[in-house]
């Protein structure tokens, strides 16, 4: 408990709002690949509904023939939560202290900086959340064990189409894992317009590098690798590990096949800050959420990944 303040230089006025550092957002959810179901207080199941051998031969009275499944997914939110303390008063050797409180009893921060904390508490969540969604584990010991995430559904899950023998990822071979992938996606889907190819960072920039490096086409030394394959989206969130690729159709909208329940769409940016106790100077920052992932169908989703269930 405490904030470190390794500027103690304050000598008067310095320049505000705070410089703080640039964290990646949910990328997941603003980069279209997850569709967001708010307001999920215990359980929500993805609906499914399935018809086959419906065609038979013609006969003047027909006789009732296929059948209709209705099943679904389920999300189960789990709840997990942020709680931090600080003491207010450690910015008085700090360039803020000119518009602390007046008081010494109560004396809090401007309501500016506050609002600094408040939004980096809320960054921090979000750029945590893309590593929660896709390799959270119930077996972790870190803050990705409330669920289990995507990847991990996935590979406990014999619908989804794995790729045989996968490796490291490579500019010289990300090519040929990618038209591997390419090739197993179901006939059914192959046209889909929310079709994607979902990596993380890395492999995104060894899809650029392979681009550059090309022999007889790709991009130049000073462009930007194109971010596509086979005429559909290559797309990056930080959170997917390391030698994966999943692909599957994929938005924030309901006829997505990644889903998320959470249990309110405002969870990571409603936050309460507040003193500890009457008799405290202490302050606290509390956020309560609940959020859980799965998918509708695992035999239209393709996963290459080195990861093991």
């Amino acid at each position: 408990m405490a904030v470190t303040i390794n500027d103690t230089t304050y000598s008067g006025k310095a320049a505000s709002p705070w410089l703080v550092k640039a964290t990646t957002d949910f990328a997941t959810v603003n980069k279209g690949l997850i569709y967001v179901a708010d307001t999920v207080r215990k359980k929500l199941t993805i609906p499914r509904f399935a018809m086959d051998s419906l065609i038979q031969d013609r006969a003047a009275t027909p006789a009732s023939a296929g059948t209709g499944t209705v099943d679904g997914q389920v999300i189960t939110p789990a709840d997990f939560m942020v709680y931090w303390e600080f003491n207010p008063r450690d910015f008085e050797t700090h360039w803020e202290a000119e518009v602390l409180s007046d008081l010494l009893i109560g004396r809090r921060l401007s309501a500016e900086a506050e609002a600094v904390i408040l939004g980096e508490v809320s960054k921090y969540v979000n750029s945590r959340q893309d590593f929660m969604v896709w390799r959270s584990r119930t077996t972790n010991t870190n803050d990705l064990k409330y669920y289990n995430g995507l990847i991990k559904k996935m590979l406990d899950d014999s619908d989804v189409i794995d790729i045989a023998t996968p490796v490291t990822l490579t500019s010289g071979n990300i090519e040929d894992k990618l038209e591997a992938v390419k090739d197993a996606i179901p006939d059914s889907i192959y046209d889909h317009p929310d079709f994607k190819y979902i990596v993380n960072v890395k492999t995104a920039k060894l899809w650029a590098d392979a681009q550059r490096t090309a022999t007889y086409k790709g991009s130049g030394l000073t462009e930007a690798g194109v971010m596509q394959f086979d005429g559909r989206p290559v797309v990056a969130v930080p959170g997917l590990h390391d030698d994966t690729i999943v692909g599957t159709y994929a938005s924030n909208g309901p006829g997505s096949n990644l889903w998320m329940g959470i249990n309110s769409a405002g969870d990571e940016s409603l936050v309460q800050l507040d003193f500890l106790q009457a008799n405290s100077e202490l302050m606290f920052v509390k956020m309560l959420m609940k959020a859980d992932v799965n998918y509708g169908w695992g035999s239209e989703i393709v996963l290459y990944t080195t990861q093991t269930a």
